[in-house]
């Protein structure tokens, strides 16, 4: 009787993962390789499971009355964080028979947007691919020579060029006035 009523103060997390229908055609193989046996995580982990094969994922017997934060972890795609609400056991639900408790959910789709009510159970679209890196950004002559240090180099080699043509025309300038041949030496 114990074990009833524990089960009876329990609620049951429902959902499916599901791939964009638009761009890219999704083969039966490619879906399965993507959402089967992904990680799903309530409370960072306090509790997991893995996908179906379909993308389907249950959590049973977790308790009433607590908020949980629903989280999907997978390599490929980026997926919206959900925000669950089980109502906590009323005398009405004593009843062993009693229904699933309403559970409100709401989807944020990044840290910081604005929270969308959805229904239980869940289902979850792929927000945007999951991106690790940056693309290098292509080699161009004009960022070449933006360097500061390729500009100094640039300035001091001109100037190395065109010293002995400046020294030419200081030599002609000292053989005609003798006062600056004198500073010269």
């Amino acid at each position: 009787m114990l074990a009833l009523a524990a089960v009876a103060c329990a609620a049951t997390i429902r959902g499916s993962l599901r791939l964009p229908v638009g761009g890219a055609a999704w083969s039966e193989a490619d879906a399965a390789r993507v959402l089967g046996g992904l990680q799903v995580v309530l409370n960072g982990g306090q509790y997991a499971t893995k996908t179906h094969r379909n993308g389907e994922f249950v959590f049973f017997n977790v308790p009433r009355g607590h908020t949980y934060s629903l989280e999907i972890e997978h390599r490929e795609f980026a997926w919206s964080t959900f925000k669950l609400q089980v109502p906590a056991a009323s005398d009405a639900d004593d009843d062993v028979t009693a229904a699933e408790p309403s559970i409100a959910v709401l989807e944020y789709k990044y840290p910081g947007a604005p929270k969308l009510p959805t229904s239980h159970p869940l289902v979850a679209f792929p927000v945007a691919p999951a991106l690790y890196f940056e693309e290098r950004p292509k080699m161009s002559v004009w960022a070449f020579l933006r360097n500061p240090q390729i500009l100094l180099f640039v300035v001091m080699g001109g100037l190395m060029l065109c010293m002995p043509y400046m020294q030419k025309g200081v030599e002609s300038q000292a053989q005609t006035d003798p006062e600056l041949a004198e500073q010269m030496r």
